[in-house]
């Protein structure tokens, strides 16, 4: 296909834009996005235009312009990549969103509500792309969304109006030029192996700016006219050695991000592995016969252990979240295909079933009781006191020995009977061992 001349150009591109088109949007046509590389020189005007219309700040960007340097000099050219969301048909973010914050619209687009997202990010480790940032002043999730607020409006987003080459164009699937080029040139997509369905398709693009570690980090840590960002807690952009591409290529420009997790991650899997392991263990030794069902370690020690594990988990959890007071979201808006969600549910199920079982909620011994007759005294901790006999049913349920004083004499046991001199003083109902 041939295409159209500088002076048709504006008017079809302003087609993806008109008014007429985002209401064709809405009754279920979907909208798509073309990056014609082959004209994009490198200006950066879409990354200002972004920044300025969704008031994004600094150190973090929706969109920007990544460089390569292909060929060896003289033979030596600079290509260009525009990257951004690609605005899969199958949203891995969607999907990983435990609340919904992630969704996709009618139209396809995928948007984002900041209002309720938790700050979580499993978006992020979900997008395939590297697309998706938390910004620094709110603590949300946030992308390209192809200015929805925009389109909505009847205008194209603010990258296609800046764009000098016209090297962006943005459409519905059906009809609009952007859906002429996607169909008829030769376009390719990013990390198509994955599966997503992007519909942001880049034409006369390299394998050396598609792929991520197709170029060579440069050496001194200096792009052409940046330092790059490197030190702890940072991800820098490029292969670390010589990259995979069968050509020279150098990476002259990109952006990297930091680390989104820290050692509250890795924590919170081992004290969750903590949690369910240790009353696991002590419930396979009672099923061997290793331990009786009422030993210490069973009945006490393995309970306690694991809800102190249990309850450090819940808290790093809380505690790695942007909005941490927005943890309740989970259940109370939870998008059910997320594992994230499944996974507290199944750890909330696990803890109400530990509670239950736990030994501080069993049914506490009550207070010991005297029994007086004749100026005798009879003391049991749980007891049945009779005039003559002191049943000892703690946690044994036969009766135990019973030890008894005449006055002025020493302790003597009693018959296994239960059964108490009348000559005693007092009465006292101890252990096996006369005490």
């Amino acid at each position: 296909m041939t295409m159209p001349d500088a002076a048709a150009q504006p008017q079809l591109s302003a087609l993806a834009g008109a008014p007429g088109d985002a209401a064709a949007a809405a009754d279920g046509r979907r909208w798509l996005k073309v990056i014609d590389q082959t004209k994009c020189i490198g200006c950066h005007a879409c990354t200002t235009a972004c920044k300025s219309e969704n008031e994004v700040p600094l150190s973090v960007t929706r969109t920007y312009v990544k460089s390569v340097d292909v060929g060896t000099f003289p033979q030596a050219r600079r290509a260009f990549q525009v990257t951004r969301c690609n605005q899969c048909e199958d949203a891995p973010c969607v999907a990983a969103c435990p609340t919904g914050a992630m969704f996709t619209r009618p139209d396809g687009i995928v948007d984002f509500d900041k209002d309720a997202c938790i700050g979580c990010k499993a978006c992020m480790a979900a997008c395939p792309y590297d697309a998706i940032f938390i910004n620094p002043e709110d603590h949300s999730a946030e992308k390209c969304n192809l200015c929805a607020h925009r389109i909505d409006a009847g205008l194209e987003p603010a990258c296609v109006v800046v764009c000098p080459a016209q090297a962006i164009l943005v459409g519905p699937a059906e009809g609009s030029y952007a859906a002429q080029v996607a169909a008829r040139e030769p376009v390719a997509v990013r990390r198509p192996e994955k599966g997503t369905r992007p519909k942001l398709f880049y034409r006369g693009a390299t394998q050396a700016t598609l792929d991520p570690l197709a170029a060579r980090r440069p050496a001194g840590d200096t792009f052409a006219w940046s330092e790059v960002q490197s030190g702890p807690g940072y991800v820098v952009p490029g292969h670390p050695g010589g990259g995979n591409s069968s050509a020279a290529a150098l990476l002259s420009y990109d952006i990297g991000h930091r680390v989104p997790w820290d050692w509250r991650v890795s924590a919170y899997t081992w004290t969750k592995g903590v949690a369910a392991g240790v009353y696991l263990v002590a419930v396979l030794a009672a099923l061997t016969g290793y331990l009786p069902w009422n030993s210490v370690l069973t009945t006490w020690a393995a309970p306690l252990i694991a809800a102190v594990f249990l309850a450090a988990t819940a808290g790093l959890l809380i505690w790695d979240l942007e909005h941490p007071r927005r943890f309740a979201y989970i259940v109370t808006r939870p998008q059910w295909r997320n594992w994230l969600v499944r996974g507290g549910i199944i750890l909330a199920g696990y803890a109400a079933v530990r509670c239950r079982a736990c030994p501080w909620r069993r049914r506490p011994p009550p207070i010991p009781r005297t029994c007086s007759r004749r100026r005798r005294r009879v003391t049991c901790g749980r007891t049945r006191c009779f005039p003559r006999t002191c049943w000892c049913r703690r946690p044994w349920p036969e009766p135990r020995r019973c030890c008894w004083r005449p006055p002025g004499g020493s302790r003597t046991p009693s018959s296994r009977s239960g059964g108490c001199s009348r000559a005693a003083a007092w009465l006292i109902c101890c252990s096996p061992r006369a005490r």
